[in-house]
């Protein structure tokens, strides 16, 4: 679409032939390599979206009402890219009320800490899942047996020790992802590699078991099943439905091709299906993946604390409350069998966008592992690899012939010393590009998503400002707050430039006396200094201060700045980046606060 402005697009239907599929599989991959910026387009166009399901107004970055989740208080989006140059965000939200049912979660009152889990609990069963959601009445044959059945009474999941391997790097490809076994099979004695099944063959048996119940149905819509479509469905044709899934209208008891529950098992199976391979960054951390992929199914969504050693719980302190303990935790969503490598995920942006979508809620520790790899560097990723690859090479290659030369005894003959300067130069200079280059380079998609934004690769729902802890901290002590700027306005009556050293921390000292007890952390927030206009200055009161109109106001008499700027309430808050030397803020625990004479250090 967005390589086509103002064209007419032609999509294949998700019936069409398997030479269409593949056909359109190569005209999308043309496209997107000539117009790589399109990329970027369909992916902040899909952002825009998610930001209306959050309920937030995307052009003018505020709240606009209640959104799927709750009420959004705030996000952070981090954009990356990934080795093949598509694009992908890492949003953390803001939930308003989510920070007090978390609080209660380890609450000193059981029955209080039982009630916040069960709704955290009925949270996530509401608006997440890690289910295909098979049909009840659902039955399926399993080809090895030729049995037919619901699937929990035709198969099991495998013993834990067979489902770490399956998450092992040494023994996956071993296991090949079977984490169901066949109990007719298992009965009858039949323990063979076939009596076992991966999650994947599961949901082709269900397509099957949905073909062959609606095939009567598509001779009363007029839809009849191509005989050279092949089942399993084809890489490319789930490609197609998937990406159409949101376009088509789908309806329970359709068409086979336009039934509901045949492309949302398509579409949610192609972007949220954890692959039994695994990919290298699934061993970042270790032999066993990290997420960890396949998990034990489960009947019911669970609480599950990591409380099993007391080293592993931190105590929180409070000003106003008591210190309580907590301990790691996650939310294991719903996950009956078949659906052991699926990640959690949200319905609805399957369904709006037809995309892949990975939730994670649990502890604070949590949230600073995603904030740090949300805002990591990603120069590893974006940087040229092919470039480094040939850089690299006619590098070794030059060393070999001078390794080469050395063993013939010529590296020192006269005729070969331009040769050598030369070579020692291609070195310096190849090394040198290397370098450079290499922190420099990012895909096309990346470049356009960076001028777009105006260079930044994050998105927040607020903007942020400085508060500059220290230098408040060494005025109150009476030494120099530090630096700043010495700010240049017009000219005074005899004709000199007016010029005055602007310290942040004068805006609050001399704040108005109506915003007295407001603290600087709130000042900062909620606040904005507003430097006036030469016409705004020069109209002035019988004082020789200028004229404020209502909602605006002057700094008090010591301010160095009160002619030229003046403080007004910010239309949306921001967040204060506090800065401070290490060490200048002691801990809560060092307070005492527990004692009723604390010490003197204290």
């Amino acid at each position: 679409m967005y390589a086509n402005q103002g064209k007419e697009i032609i999509i294949p239907e998700v019936d069409c032939s398997e030479t269409e599929c593949i056909s359109d599989f190569e005209l999308r991959c043309k496209k997107r390599t000539k117009y790589p910026g399109a990329c970027s387009l369909d992916y902040q166009a899909a952002m825009q979206v998610v930001c209306e399901i959050l309920g937030w107004d995307f052009k003018r970055n505020c709240r606009k009402g209640v959104g799927m989740y709750g009420r959004c208080e705030a996000f952070a989006r981090g954009n990356e890219e990934q080795g093949r140059g598509t694009l992908h965000g890492h949003c953390l939200v803001w939930l308003h009320g989510f920070n007090k049912v978390r609080d209660s979660l380890f609450d000193p009152d059981p029955d209080k800490r039982q009630r916040s889990r069960e709704e955290l609990e009925k949270f996530v069963d509401k608006h997440f899942c890690s289910n295909y959601e098979y049909c009840s009445d659902l039955k399926v044959i399993h080809n090895q047996c030729q049995k037919e059945g619901k699937i929990v009474d035709m198969f099991e999941e495998v013993d834990d020790q067979k489902l770490r391997d399956c998450r092992s790097e040494s023994f996956r490809n071993e296991c090949q992802g079977k984490v169901l076994h066949c109990k007719f099979c298992k009965e009858d004695g039949k323990n063979s590699g076939e009596s076992f099944l991966s999650t994947v063959s599961l949901s082709n048996m269900a397509m099957e078991s949905w073909k062959k119940k609606l095939m009567n149905l598509d001779g009363d819509t007029g839809r009849i099943i191509r005989n050279d479509i092949e089942f399993p469905l084809s890489r490319d044709r789930c490609d197609l439905m998937t990406y159409r899934y949101p376009l088509d209208e789908s309806n329970v008891n359709s068409s086979f091709f336009y039934d509901l529950q045949v492309r949302d098992l398509i579409a949610t199976r192609r972007m949220n299906e954890h692959d039994w391979k695994h990919r290298a960054s699934c061993f970042n951390y270790g032999k066993e993946c990290r997420f960890p992929f396949p998990k034990k199914a489960t009947d019911v969504t669970t609480f599950e604390e990591d409380n099993d050693k007391e080293e592993k719980g931190t105590l929180w302190r409070s000003l106003e409350k008591e210190a309580i303990k907590v301990f790691p935790f996650v939310i294991d969503s719903k996950r009956p069998l078949g659906s052991q490598y699926l990640n959690t995920h949200c319905k609805y942006i399957t369904k709006t966008l037809g995309c892949n979508s990975n939730v994670q809620i649990g502890s604070p520790r949590c949230i600073f592992y995603v904030v740090h790899y949300s805002t990591k560097s990603t120069q590893k990723e974006d940087r040229g690899i092919d470039f480094d690859r040939i850089g690299k090479q006619v590098i070794r290659r030059i060393q070999k012939e001078e390794q080469k030369l050395v063993s013939q005894g010529l590296q020192y003959a006269p005729s070969t010393d331009d040769d050598t300067c030369f070579r020692e130069g291609l070195c310096r200079f190849l090394i040198g590009m290397s370098v450079h280059l290499s922190q420099d380079v990012v895909s096309a998609p990346m470049a356009h998503l960076l001028l777009s934004q105006r260079g930044s690769r994050f998105n927040f729902s607020h903007d942020f400002q400085d508060l500059l802890l220290g230098q408040m901290l060494n005025k109150l002590n009476g030494e120099e707050p530090g630096d700043f700027v010495l700010r240049r306005k017009n000219r005074s009556e005899s004709g000199d430039v007016v010029m005055w050293p602007d310290y942040s921390v004068n805006d609050y000292l001399y704040r108005p006396n109506s915003m007295e007890d407001m603290c600087f952390y709130e000042f900062i927030a909620s606040c904005d200094r507003i430097h006036m206009s030469f016409n705004k200055m020069n109209n002035t009161d019988h004082t020789g201060m200028p004229i404020l109109q209502d909602g605006e106001f002057a700094f008090q008499f010591d301010h160095p700045g009160r002619r030229y700027c003046y403080l007004k309430k910010s239309q949306k808050l921001k967040i204060p980046k506090i800065s401070m030397p290490k060490g200048m803020i002691c801990d809560l625990e060092e307070l005492e606060l527990d004692q009723l004479e604390p010490s003197d250090n204290a």
